[in-house]
C-alpha cells in the first residue's frame, strides 16, 4: 500500500504525456487551453510522485518529515484509505455542515470575482467596498475550512479539531506568552529568557516581536488567560489579522501590473489558496505575511516609477523595521530590495546617485528605527540571532546528500503546490508566454528574478528551513500568484479560465485540508 498512491499518480502523469505526444497533432482537444492547463497542473504532481517513490524506497536516507504539508499529505501514507475516509465523511454531520458552509462562502467569493472580471471595481469606492467584503468572507472561509475535518470541539481528543494547534505547545507562540509579564520587560530581558523558550522552536527562533505580535492580538481580543475560550479568541484574532493580507495582495498586484481588476482578482485567489487556508487560523506566519506582502508592493513603488515617491521610501523602511522585530527573514527581504534597486537602475541607465536616492533611504529608516529600539531596550540582536540559529540547527537535522536534495526539491515543491495546481500551471504559462514574446525581460520579470535569486541562497546554504517551506516562506509565493492571475485575467482574457482556476484553487484547499487533517 505504501507505493500505491505515488505509483498511481506517476502512471497517470506518464499516460497523459504519452497521450499528448501521440494524439496532440490529430485531435484539436489536446491543443485547447483547458487541456494544456490540466497538463501543467499534472506535471508538478508527477514530480511529487517521483520524490515520494524515492522516499518510500529508501526512507532511511531520504527526507523523512512526514508531517510536512502538502508535500507529505496523508494520501501518501501507507495506512491511508480514501474509501474509508469518504465513507466516514459522508456519515459525519460535522464534516457535512462545515463543508457546506465552506462551499457557500466560496460561492460568495466567486461572485465577487465575477463582479471584478466584469469591470465592477473601476471606482475607488467600489474597490473599497469590494475589498472590505472580501476581507470578511476570507475570515469566514478560513475559519470554516479549519473546522471541516473535526469541527471546533474536543481539541484534546481529536488532532483534527479546529483548536487543536492552540493546545499543542509546539505549534504556536502561545506557550511563550507565559514569559511576557510586560512587553517592555520581555524585550529588555529577551536574550536572557531565550533558554526558557526552548520548549518549542517558535518563541526562541524569532525576535521578540514574534511573541509580542500574538500578545498584542490577545490584548485587542481582550484575552484574560489561556483557557479554551481564550484560545478561541487567539485563533479568531490571528485569522482576522492574517486576512488583512487581502488588502496587501491587492496593493501588490495593482502596483506591479497597474490594473485594479488584477488586484481584486489576486485578492480573491489568495483568500482560497492552500497556503492561506491551512495556516492562517493558528500560525503566526500569516501575520508576518501581511508585512512581507506590503514590503514587496512598496519595493515596486519605490524603485520603478520615474518620479521618486518619498512616502514609498519612508513606508518601506518602516515595514522593514517591523520585520526586523518579527522574523529574521527580514534579511532576505532587504537583500531582494537591494538587488532589485541596483539591477533596475543599471537596466534603466540611472546614475549611481539616483540609485542611491532610491535604495538608501528605506534601509536608513530601518536602521535608525531598529537601532533606536535596540538601544532603548538594550537588546543584543546578534546574541539573540546566534541563540536562535544554534537552536534551529538542533531542531532541524538533515544528514546526507539524498536527504539534502529531498528537502530542497520537496520543500520548494510543497511551497508552490500551495498555490494550487491550476494556479501554478497559470504561473508557468505566464513565464512561457513572456519568454516566447521576444520582448525581453521587463521590470516585472526583473523583480521576479531578483526575488527568486536571493530566495534560493538560503535554500541551498541554509537548508534546515526547507522542511517547513510552505509556512516559513509563504510570502515568496505572492509574486507568482499575481503573475498567474494577471496572465489569466488580462493576457488570456478568458473569464471561464479564471473561474475554473479559482474553483480549482478552492477545491485544492478543501481536499488538502480534508486529507491532511481528517481522522476516521
Amino acid at each position: 500500500m505504501a507505493l500505491v498512491y505515488p505509483v498511481a499518480w506517476l502512471v497517470l502523469w506518464v499516460a497523459a504525456e504519452l497521450a499528448g505526444l501521440l494524439l496532440g497533432r490529430r485531435l484539436a482537444l489536446f491543443r485547447s487551453a483547458g487541456v494544456r492547463c490540466v497538463y501543467w497542473a499534472l506535471r508538478p504532481l508527477g514530480v511529487a510522485a517521483v520524490l515520494h517513490l524515492v522516499y518510500r524506497l529508501n526512507p532511511e536516507q531520504a527526507f523523512t518529515n512526514v508531517l510536512g504539508y502538502p508535500y507529505y499529505a496523508r494520501p501518501w501514507q501507507a495506512e491511508f484509505s480514501p474509501f474509508a475516509l469518504l465513507a466516514e465523511a459522508v456519515r459525519s454531520p460535522v464534516i457535512r455542515f462545515w463543508s457546506l458552509t465552506s462551499v457557500v462562502v466560496f460561492l460568495a467569493i466567486f461572485a465577487l470575482a465575477v463582479f471584478a472580471m466584469r469591470g465592477g471595481c473601476r471606482t475607488r469606492g467600489r474597490r473599497a467596498g469590494f475589498l472590505g467584503l472580501l476581507f470578511l468572507l476570507t475570515v469566514a472561509l478560513h475559519l470554516a475550512l479549519a473546522c471541516v475535518p473535526g469541527g471546533a470541539s474536543r481539541p484534546m481528543e481529536r488532532f483534527d479539531s479546529f483548536l487543536r494547534p492552540w493546545f499543542n505547545s509546539g505549534a504556536t507562540f502561545l506557550y511563550a506568552l507565559e514569559h511576557v509579564d510586560t512587553p517592555r520587560r520581555f524585550m529588555r530581558n529577551f536574550v536572557a529568557r531565550q533558554p526558557a523558550l526552548r520548549r518549542s522552536m517558535s518563541g526562541l527562533s524569532h525576535p521578540p516581536g514574534g511573541t509580542l505580535s500574538l500578545y498584542a492580538i490577545g490584548q485587542v481580543m481582550r484575552v484574560e488567560g489561556v483557557r479554551r475560550h481564550d484560545r478561541l479568541k487567539y485563533a479568531v484574532g490571528v485569522t482576522l489579522f492574517s486576512a488583512l493580507n487581502v488588502f496587501a495582495v491587492y496593493f501588490l498586484a495593482a502596483s506591479v501590473f497597474g490594473s485594479a481588476r488584477t488586484g481584486c482578482l489576486a485578492a480573491c485567489f489568495w483568500s482560497c489558496l492552500p497556503l492561506s487556508t491551512l495556516y492562517n487560523t493558528w500560525a503566526q506566519n500569516g501575520v508576518f505575511l501581511v508585512f512581507f506582502t506590503l514590503a514587496l508592493g512598496l519595493m515596486w513603488t519605490a524603485v520603478v516609477p520615474e518620479r521618486r515617491s518619498p512616502w514609498s521610501l519612508l513606508l518601506l523602511g518602516v515595514v522593514f523595521h517591523f520585520l526586523t522585530l518579527l522574523t529574521y527573514a527580514w534579511m532576505i527581504a532587504t537583500a531582494i530590495f537591494a538587488v532589485f534597486v541596483v539591477a533596475h537602475g543599471w537596466r534603466r541607465g540611472r546614475g549611481l546617485r539616483e540609485i542611491a536616492w532610491r535604495g538608501v533611504p528605506p534601509l536608513a529608516v530601518m536602521t535608525v528605527l531598529t537601532g533606536a529600539t535596540l538601544a532603548v531596550y538594550r537588546l543584543d540582536y546578534l546574541a539573540m540571532y546566534r541563540n536562535a540559529s544554534y537552536y534551529v540547527s538542533l531542531f532541524y537535522r538533515i544528514e546526507g546528500a539524498t536527504a539534502w536534495f529531498m528537502g530542497l526539491a520537496g520543500g520548494q515543491l510543497a511551497l508552490f503546490l500551495g498555490l494550487g495546481p491550476l494556479l501554478l500551471s497559470a504561473f508557468f504559462a505566464a513565464l512561457w508566454v513572456a519568454g516566447r514574446s521576444g520582448r525581453g525581460w521587463g521590470d516585472r520579470e526583473l523583480f521576479l528574478a531578483s526575488m527568486a535569486g536571493i530566495y534560493l541562497l538560503p535554500m541551498f546554504f541554509y537548508h534546515r528551513l526547507n522542511i517547513e517551506a510552505p509556512r516559513v516562506w509563504n510570502w515568496m509565493a505572492m509574486l507568482p500568484l499575481v503573475f498567474a492571475v494577471h496572465h489569466l485575467a488580462e493576457e488570456r482574457r478568458r473569464p471561464a479560465l479564471v473561474g475554473i482556476a479559482l474553483a480549482g484553487t478552492f477545491a485544492a484547499s478543501f481536499l488538502m485540508k480534508l486529507f491532511y487533517d481528517f481522522a476516521p
